[in-house]
């Protein structure tokens, strides 16, 4: 199920903001409520183990493809899942350069829910309208 999809334009150059983006051991840029990230191995297949809100959440690489623009993760079930009512958790970000300095950013989740979802739904259309504005923000600073 669609947990929720952001779609937006950003003034960065995409070049800039898929780094930021694919800097799997340093998710704290994205997300203002991580306390720390602890990470174990490179590129696809990687795990990071992310504390926030007094969560430990396991999440695994699952594809970086640069040419593409395209990054996926998931929450696996050995840790905390990112909301109390959720199954399964995949997340997929896609950036779309729009000329040199512009970059249109696509934020999907997508999860299993038991329970309530509408306020799941929310939760996670806010997380990724949070971490897009962090994201142009570290992408214009550097």
């Amino acid at each position: 199920m669609e947990l929720a999809r952001i779609r937006t334009t950003i003034d960065a150059p995409a070049e800039r903001v898929w780094a930021i983006l694919t800097d799997f051991r340093h998710p704290q840029v994205l997300a203002r409520t991580i306390e720390s990230c602890e990470a174990d191995g490179d590129g696809v297949g990687a795990i990071r183990i992310v504390r926030a809100r007094g969560l430990s959440i396991h999440e695994r690489l699952v594809e970086v493809e640069p040419s593409g623009f395209r990054f996926v993760y998931e929450a696996l079930p050995a840790g905390d899942m990112p909301a109390a009512n959720l199954k399964s958790y995949r997340a997929t970000v896609v950036l779309r350069p729009l000329g040199s300095a512009r970059t249109e950013v696509e934020w999907r989740g997508e999860g299993e829910i038991d329970g309530q979802t509408e306020a799941t739904m929310a939760a996670f259309a806010d997380l990724y309208a949070r971490a897009i504005e962090n994201l142009q923000h570290a992408a214009r600073s550097r």
